[in-house]
């Protein structure tokens, strides 16, 4: 399938565009008139700091993302985060192994 991928162009020019041709033209920054429309994901989840007139903010990522931190940092402090069920057990043979290999004195 072909198709083609106008970007900040005016609505009127995205209309006249989309009625000429016979392939799916989707836009971005290019109004309604377009056969479907697509927003960078920077713009839609608000990474960027100013989103542009054309971009809709669909979520505030960097404040999820400080807030999810946030409590990671207070789960470590008060040692809420890791829990014996976070983190993974050896065989005990090959544990022992292990500790033989570490008491070598390798030079």
């Amino acid at each position: 399938m072909k198709g083609m991928t106008i970007e900040l162009v005016p609505e009127e020019v995205a209309q006249l565009i989309s009625e000429k041709l016979e392939i799916p033209v989707v836009g971005i920054a290019a109004g309604s008139p377009c056969d479907g429309s697509e927003m960078v994901v920077w713009d839609l989840l608000g990474i960027v700091p100013a989103a542009t007139v054309h971009a809709v903010q669909y979520a505030n990522l960097p404040e999820i993302c400080v807030g999810a931190y946030g409590k990671f940092v207070q789960d470590v402090k008060t040692g809420a985060y890791p829990k014996p069920e976070h983190g993974y057990h050896m065989d005990e043979a090959e544990f022992e192994k292990f500790k033989d290999m570490v008491d070598t004195d390798v030079h």
